[in-house]
Parts: C-alpha cells; sequence; structure tokens
C-alpha cells in the first residue's frame, strides 16, 4: 500500500480492535493491546515486503506522539489527584529515600567501572 496515513490508521484500528475483542471474550484490553503491540513491533513492522521504511518511521514517530502525550497526561492526573498535604507530612522520608538511591547510584558509577575502556574483537576500541 505504501501510504503513511492509511497504514498508521490500520495499526490504530489494530489497537482498539484487540481491546474490543479482548472485552468481548471477558479479558483484559491492556494485556491485549500489550500482545498486539509486541506482534506488530516484532513481526509486521520488521519485514520490509509489508511495511515500508517511509511508513515505518511514520508509524513509529506516530506511535512516540501518543505514547509522550498518555504519559504526560497520566503525570498530570497524578499531579492534580495529589494530596499535598500527605506529600509535606512524608517530605524527611522522601528526601532521605531520594539521597539513598542517588548515593547507591554513586557508588555504583564509582566502584562498578573497572576500566576506562572496551575492548571489541574487531580491534575497534571504545574509551569511557
Amino acid at each position: 500500500m505504501n501510504d503513511p496515513l492509511s497504514e498508521t490508521s490500520l495499526t490504530i484500528a489494530t489497537v482498539f480492535g484487540s481491546v474490543v475483542l479482548a472485552n468481548t471474550l471477558g479479558v483484559s484490553g491492556l494485556a491485549a493491546v500489550a500482545v498486539a503491540g509486541l506482534y506488530f513491533g516484532n513481526v509486521t513492522v520488521k519485514k520490509e515486503a509489508i511495511m515500508s521504511k517511509n511508513v515505518r518511521t511514520f508509524a513509529f514517530n506516530f506511535w512516540e506522539m501518543i505514547a509522550f502525550l498518555a504519559s504526560s497526561a497520566a503525570f498530570l492526573y497524578l499531579g492534580i489527584s495529589m494530596n499535598l498535604i500527605d506529600i509535606v507530612q512524608h517530605f524527611p522520608v522522601i528526601a532521605l529515600s531520594l539521597i539513598i538511591i542517588d548515593s547507591i547510584v554513586f557508588l555504583m558509577d564509582a566502584f562498578l567501572v573497572t576500566s576506562n575502556s572496551i575492548i571489541f574483537t574487531d580491534s575497534f576500541s571504545l574509551s569511557a
């Protein structure tokens, strides 16, 4: 077909159809969307005969934008629905947790680096 809008619309219909089918069967629509996405991403999209590179790029960019908007909406909802009084009451625990996590990340970076370079078999060296 090689039409980015039509083929991206087909991916949208696939997502919607998977939710409708899952709800009809009484199973999780979210799991059905995840399975449909995995199938589309790992089987359908990788075959050049099924989806051209131009369409693949367009669909990928479309779904990246949708994922960004959905994530933004979810965090916006969490921020609006959060109880600020509880956050203020638990601030010392939150701050302590952030300090502990930052310390662990710092220690992992400092002590787990064993070498300044990674040497590949093809005589290619990447300096850290």
